[in-house]
C-alpha cells in the first residue's frame, strides 16, 4: 500500500478506445516513479532490491529467457499475479506492435531478473525503444507516455539493456513467446517444428537464429493467418477444407497444379481437414519455397515458363528446414 505522499503523486488513468472495429481496449497506468527514492545506489548505480529471487510464473516474461524475478522490489510493491495484471493493460498497444520491446521493457519494470538477491533498473535506451510508436499510439486516443516511465530517469549503465535478450533468438525461445492465447486459436497453440519453419522463414542471414526485427515481421505473420483460420473456422470445428487452403494460396499468388496440390495436402491435412498449426507451417513453408525459387529464376529461356536454377547444395538448404 503505498503511504499518503505516494498516492497524491501516484495518477491512474483508464479510458476505452474505439479502434474503428468491434475491438475496444482499456489501457491504465499507474505512475510508480516515485518509488526510486527507495532504490539502492551501488557504485553510483542504480540497483532494485528489497525482496527475495523467486522462480518467474508470469508466461508473458517467461518468453524472455530469464528463470527468476524479485518481488517484492522498489518499483513494484505486489506480487507476481499483481505485476501480471499491470502489464496485462498494455495488452491494447503490444497487440498492435507498436514497439517489439515494449513487452521486454515491461517485464524489465515489473518483473526484473534476478540473480543473489539483486536486479537492476531497464536502461535508458530500452526504455527509449519502447516508448517509440508506443507514444504516438497513446497520443492518438487521448493519452500521454506514462509518467512512471519517463525514459530520462532510468540509468545508461549497469542496467537491462535492449539487446539482451533480443539479439539471437533461437526456435525455442520463439515458440515459447507464441505459446499465449493471442497466437492461439481455441485451445490450440503452434507446435516448437512449426516455430522451426517460421524462424527459417525470417532468419535472413541463415545464422539459425532472428533479430527482433525479423521477430516482430514473424508476429504479424503469424497473425495475419491467425486471423484467416480464424474466419475460415466459423464452426469452430478446429479444422479447414482442401478448397479453403486452394483458395487462401491463390489470394497470395500460389498458384498449384492438382498434384501439387494434394502433395501439400498428404504432409500437412488429414481426413478431418488441416489444423490451425499445420496451416501455419504449410503457408509459411510455401512462402518460403515460393521466395527461393523466385530468386533464382532462370532468364533469356526459350518458352513462356518459369524455371529457376539451384545448386544441389543450395536446393537441400531450401527444402530441409
Amino acid at each position: 500500500m503505498w503511504c499518503k505522499q505516494h498516492r497524491a503523486v501516484g495518477r491512474m488513468f483508464t479510458r476505452t478506445v474505439n479502434t474503428g472495429s468491434s475491438h475496444a481496449a482499456t489501457f491504465s497506468a499507474i505512475s510508480l516513479l516515485v518509488l526510486l527514492g527507495s532504490v539502492h545506489r551501488v557504485d553510483g548505480k542504480r540497483h532494485v532490491s528489497g525482496g527475495s529471487c523467486q522462480p518467474l510464473t508470469v508466461t508473458v516474461c517467461q518468453a524472455f529467457g530469464y528463470k527468476e524475478t524479485l518481488v517484492p522490489n522498489a518499483l513494484h510493491r505486489g506480487s507476481q499475479s499483481d505485476a501480471d495484471r499491470e502489464i496485462g493493460e498494455y495488452t491494447f498497444p503490444i497487440t498492435l506492435g507498436c514497439s517489439p520491446y515494449l513487452k521486454f521493457f515491461l517485464c524489465s519494470f515489473y518483473l526484473p531478473e534476478c540473480s543473489e538477491g539483486q536486479t537492476l533498473l531497464p536502461c535508458r535506451s530500452l526504455c527509449e525503444k519502447a516508448r517509440s510508436g508506443c507514444e504516438s499510439l497513446l497520443n492518438k486516443h487521448g493519452h500521454e507516455w506514462p509518467k512512471a516511465f519517463a525514459c530520462q530517469s532510468f540509468p545508461e549503465e549497469s542496467c537491462t539493456r535492449e539487446d539482451s535478450r533480443f539479439e539471437g533468438l533461437s526456435a525455442k525461445e520463439v515458440h515459447s513467446r507464441l505459446a499465449k492465447t493471442s497466437y492461439m486459436v481455441g485451445d490450440e497453440a503452434l507446435s516448437l517444428e512449426t516455430s522451426r519453419t517460421l524462424v527459417s522463414l525470417m532468419d535472413t542471414d541463415e545464422s539459425g537464429t532472428i533479430t527482433v526485427e525479423e521477430l516482430r515481421e514473424l508476429e504479424k505473420h503469424v497473425l495475419r493467418w491467425r486471423t484467416v483460420f480464424a474466419s475460415l473456422d466459423r464452426r469452430q470445428m478446429g479444422f479447414m477444407s482442401l478448397d479453403q487452403l486452394r483458395a487462401q494460396l491463390l489470394s497470395v499468388g500460389v498458384l498449384l497444379s492438382p498434384e501439387s496440390s494434394n502433395a501439400v495436402w498428404q504432409r500437412y491435412g488429414s481426413e478431418k481437414g488441416m489444423r490451425y498449426n499445420e496451416f501455419v507451417a504449410c503457408v509459411t513453408r510455401l512462402r518460403s519455397l515460393t521466395d527461393a525459387f523466385k530468386r533464382r529464376l532462370l532468364n533469356g529461356l526459350p518458352c513462356v515458363c518459369e524455371v529457376a536454377g539451384f545448386r544441389y547444395d543450395e536446393f537441400i538448404r531450401e527444402t530441409i528446414p
